[in-house]
């Protein structure tokens, strides 16, 4: 049984269709997904989902509860764009969400923080949101502005694309390739979705298209090239006559000349349909049009069905969006654009998303979707289907995440590099930071190595002796010390000694935003936090590994002597003689590869540390695990290069 008084049908399948016409325009592009306002009324989460299984990466939505709940709907990995830009008071809740600000302005560009990855939007004439003429004027001056920021996108927004050969478009185009080339680093975007079909010259690298994904027309005066995504029928209430006369509705704004048919339907401005529509609009019948006659009322709107062919009874549905008017035919009729048609239908009541996936589930108070697509059948009819396609989208998921990840991890550690390699610097922080992770370091690898020589030592003797070769305990506790173990267990050592300390030291600045406060004073948290500690890292880890040899041999040594009953001076000879060159700078140049990841993680981790205590202990603990994990995997690497 319906219950509903109106029935809005979804099709996901026109959406996608949609979504694949709009990237072959634009093949040499990444297509972004523009979800803001409910994705104009149709849903959010099953239009990002659309998305998401067709390869989009990339999402904008308008504010930032609507990123924290694209967040929530996505998990980890795809990049969401604010176009809002950096709230005031909210900026930490952009980090803790994993959300990309659309900075408008220099002011804002000076409000986030050093090395999180932002979107820079440059007004060239649209006069809302970006950085205005004179701030673009002062960025091209001086690029230096935005130098510490990690520019992932720069944007801009055509205002008339819409308008076949308004001159403000390619005036547009100009300046924004103008400026573009200031970040050659950056992706660049220009067109919405009537710019995709202007010309090739303005993708660029990635492309917005927002109404168009939803069936408005992207090319007004032509045939629309979008499949239709949304149509609406509403239920006929009652039919009556009006003679003539009299008048319908509130402000009796229709009088009737001669006997008139009044339907009334079950629709109204609460349910989104635009009082403008008054004596105007028109809804439709088995394909034929009937006008609306008086005002649109809260939840009933009156008909005129005197001319309609056949015989309309209480009960049947009348189309007020489908084949014989779409959302653009509908809001040209009330003076208004079809993006208004979309969210106020889809957006003013309130939806329950339904678990299916493939289910656009979306009951809209008196709006009830009942439109299946074909893989909402299939999932109902086929289990299989369902949770196999689940498990597709969580691997794809987790492996574009992860692709995502590294992506950041590298170009942190290039930013990292080049400032270790540039002035200015800080010796008083670089001699500090030796003395922490190098000498504050010596007792807990002084005593791993020692411990793991003697171990070693009465291992290899003990299982040697079945084969009479007892004589290689020296050359085996050597050559495992100084290929193998001591940087391997230095590296273990200092990842949960200094790795945990750096992460949870840089995240407590973070979400204390002592680390914001540096960029307002134009302080490189780059230069002045990262650099000192990944280079003091990569130096201070081969010698504590050195120092780690020596003390690894020598309690192997005393073991061989003062247990194993051995000569002291064959023990020496034999280490000697079988201990070469390659052995202990295999080792050396595998510690400082470890002292490089080892602070790389856990000053990646501790400066994108989430908020609060639990995200800085989130932070620690990531840092010392994926340190552990890229030790054991360089390991192998690096054995490989040395000894294949």
């Amino acid at each position: 049984m319906i219950t509903a008084a109106s029935l809005l049908d979804i099709n996901l399948d026109a959406v996608a269709d949609n979504i694949r016409l709009l990237q072959s325009r634009a093949p040499k592009a990444a297509m972004a997904g523009v979800v803001k306002a409910n994705a104009y009324g149709v849903g959010m989460e099953q239009v990002a989902k659309v998305h998401r299984r067709l390869g989009t990466n990339t999402f904008f939505v308008a504010t930032l509860d609507e990123g924290i709940a694209l967040r929530k709907i996505l998990g980890a990995g795809p990049e969401i764009g604010i176009l809002g830009g950096l709230f005031h008071g909210a900026e930490g809740e952009y980090p803790a969400h994993d959300l990309m600000p659309v900075l408008n302005s220099l002011e804002s560009v000076s409000r986030w923080a050093a090395g999180r990855p932002a979107i820079l939007h440059i007004d060239t004439g649209m006069r809302r949101l970006g950085l205005d003429t004179k701030e673009t004027e002062r960025l091209k001056n001086d690029p230096a502005l935005v130098s510490h920021l990690d520019i992932a996108i720069v944007m801009s927004h055509f205002a008339c694309a819409d308008e076949p050969g308004h001159p403000l478009t390619p005036e547009q185009f100009t300046k924004f390739n103008d400026i573009q080339t200031l970040f050659p680093n950056a992706r660049k975007s220009l067109s919405n979705s009537a710019g995709i079909f202007v010309s090739p010259d303005y993708h660029f690298d990635l492309i917005r298209p927002g109404m168009a994904v939803y069936g408005l027309n992207p090319t007004p005066g032509q045939p629309n090239p979008m499949k239709p995504v949304v149509q609406i029928k509403t239920r006929l209430l009652q039919i009556r006559d009006a003679l003539d006369g009299e008048t319908v509705g509130y402000a009796a704004s229709y009088t009737a000349k001669g006997t008139r048919r009044i339907a009334t339907v079950a629709l109204g401005y609460a349910d989104g349909f635009l009082r403008s529509l008054s004596n105007r609009g028109k809804m439709f019948w088995q394909g034929q049009a009937i006008p609306i006659v008086g005002r649109v009322s809260m939840d009933l709107v009156t008909l005129d069905v005197t001319d309609v062919q056949g015989n309309p009874q209480a009960g049947d549905w009348v189309k007020v969006l489908g084949p014989d008017q779409d959302a653009d035919t509908l809001a040209a009729a009330a003076g208004t654009i079809g993006y208004e048609i979309l969210t106020d239908l889809g957006n003013l009541t309130p939806g329950v998303i339904a678990e299916n996936p493939f289910n656009p589930g979306l009951f809209r108070g008196r709006f009830s979707v009942m439109s299946m697509t074909r893989q909402q059948m299939m999932s109902q009819s086929i289990p299989f289907l369902k949770f196999l396609t689940e498990t597709c989208q969580a691997i794809g998921g987790t492996i574009l995440a992860l692709f995502q990840s590294c992506g950041r991890l590298a170009l942190f550690l290039i930013q990292a590099v080049i400032n270790v390699f540039t002035p200015p610097y800080f010796p008083r922080l670089i001699k500090q930071q030796f003395i922490d992770i190098g000498y504050y370091s010596l007792p807990v690898v002084g005593m791993t190595t020692l411990f793991t020589g003697m171990v070693l030592a009465l291992q290899s003797y003990t299982g040697f002796s079945r084969f009479n070769a007892e004589s290689a305990v020296a050359g085996v506790v050597v050559l495992s010390m100084t290929r193998e173990l001591a940087p391997v267990l230095a590296g273990l050592m200092v990842a949960g000694r200094v790795g945990a300390a750096i992460a949870a030291e840089i995240g407590t600045m973070r979400v204390t935003e002592q680390i914001d406060a540096m960029s307002t004073l134009s302080v490189n948290p780059f230069k002045y936090l990262i650099a000192p500690r990944i280079l003091a890292g990569t130096v201070m880890l081969p010698v504590l590994v050195l120092i780690g040899d020596l003390i690894g041999v020598f309690g192997g040594y005393m073991i061989s002597i003062y247990k194993l009953n051995f000569s002291a001076g064959n023990y020496l000879h034999q280490t000697w003689d079988v201990v070469q060159s390659i052995d202990v700078t295999s080792g050396l140049v595998k510690a400082a590869v470890f002292g490089l990841i080892v602070t790389a993680m856990g000053c990646y981790h501790g400066f994108n540390s989430g908020r609060g205590a639990q995200g800085v202990g989130a932070a620690t603990t990531n840092a010392v695990v994926s340190a552990s994990i890229l030790i054991l995997i360089f390991n192998y690497i690096l054995t490989q290069v040395f000894f294949s």
